[in-house]
């Protein structure tokens, strides 16, 4: 008798399972791709092009400067790890009220908390991931606005107001790059975009250089630096004219 070489019912559906799981990601790549491309939009396209590689996956502006971060993909499983964290403490919570209001079932509001609690968690920690940087310059033809939010672990923007400062091109000096030590970047250290302001130094930009070949990458962040601080310096010569 032919015996017919094939899949268990167990390999089959494990094989669907990581089909539909490489999809999902390949879908979810696209989609971002599209959306960043989209929110790149700026008025001075030099400045736009020149911005984009300090902009930290952000989905902003293509005006605006991202000052440090650790990619979309740590955003997002810090989101992630803080929407667990939430519902597991509203969980907590909502039992001990529970218990002692005298409630029938303290696991049942328990329960109901958490699901409330992880999807208003994981629904800010995603919209903070992708559109909310803690610190970040935006290039307007009268300056600089800075804005800083306060940050989970320096990272995740939390839900209360941002700090805004309007920064006038006459008031700020040229640009001009400094490595700076970082143990926790991929290459130990970070490249910031400064500039003078009122006696103190700013950083109005970041990079962090990772990858196998440190070297390489530090090279190619200097060079994006470079190119930043020679559109930042023509782009403030035309609006003081």
């Amino acid at each position: 008798m032919a015996m017919r070489a094939g899949l268990d019912d167990n390999a089959r559906e494990a094989f669907q399972f990581l089909m539909i799981g490489a999809g999902l990601t390949l879908l979810g790549r696209a989609v971002y791709w599209a959306a960043f491309r989209f929110w790149r939009t700026s008025t001075d396209p030099i400045i736009a092009d020149a911005a984009e590689a300090f902009q930290d996956g952000y989905l902003v502006g293509g005006e605006v400067l991202v000052a440090a971060g650790s990619g979309i993909g740590g955003r997002l499983a810090l989101a992630g790890v803080a929407a667990v964290a939430i519902a597991s403490m509203t969980a907590a919570l909502a039992g001990v009220v529970a218990r002692l209001t005298g409630a029938a079932v303290p696991l049942t509001h328990a329960v109901r908390w958490a699901r409330i609690g992880i999807v208003l968690a994981a629904f800010w920690g995603l919209y903070a991931a992708l559109f909310l940087p803690p610190r970040s310059s935006h290039v307007r033809p009268d300056g600089l606005l800075v804005r800083e939010r306060p940050a989970l672990l320096g990272t995740l923007a939390l839900p209360w107001p941002a700090q805004e400062e309007s920064v006038a091109w006459n008031h700020l000096g040229q640009a001009h790059a400094h490595a700076v030590t970082a143990p926790a970047a991929g290459c130990g250290s970070e490249l910031h975009v400064m500039v003078d302001h009122a006696g103190d130094q700013r950083t109005i930009a970041a990079l962090s250089p990772g990858g196998r070949d440190c070297a390489q990458a530090m090279a190619q962040a200097r060079s994006d630096a470079d190119r930043l601080i020679a559109a930042l310096e023509a782009y403030r010569r035309t609006s003081l004219r």
